[in-house]
């Protein structure tokens, strides 16, 4: 398959990524995308590479973090 990681958060809080995804078919250029995503304490996300399969061919997809944090959510009391 390929090298694949899982991010995980065990704090209360979420995470919130960005998550850049590389990838190139046949005789196409390399095609690149960057999602934001917000992982909540009891789910997890693949990053690292892995390969698709199409037609007899073997693609290499990887997943690497850009960015990662927690939101600091302030609270104001009125």
């Amino acid at each position: 398959m390929g090298n694949k990681l899982l991010l995980i958060t065990t704090a209360n809080n979420d995470i919130d990524v960005a998550i850049k995804t590389t990838f190139k078919l046949e005789d196409n250029p390399v095609k690149e995308s960057i999602r934001a995503y917000k992982i909540k304490p009891t789910e997890k996300i693949p990053i690292g590479t892995s390969k698709v399969c199409y037609i007899g061919k073997e693609y290499q997809v990887t997943c690497e973090i850009v960015s990662a944090g927690f939101k600091n959510e302030k609270t104001t009391n009125h």
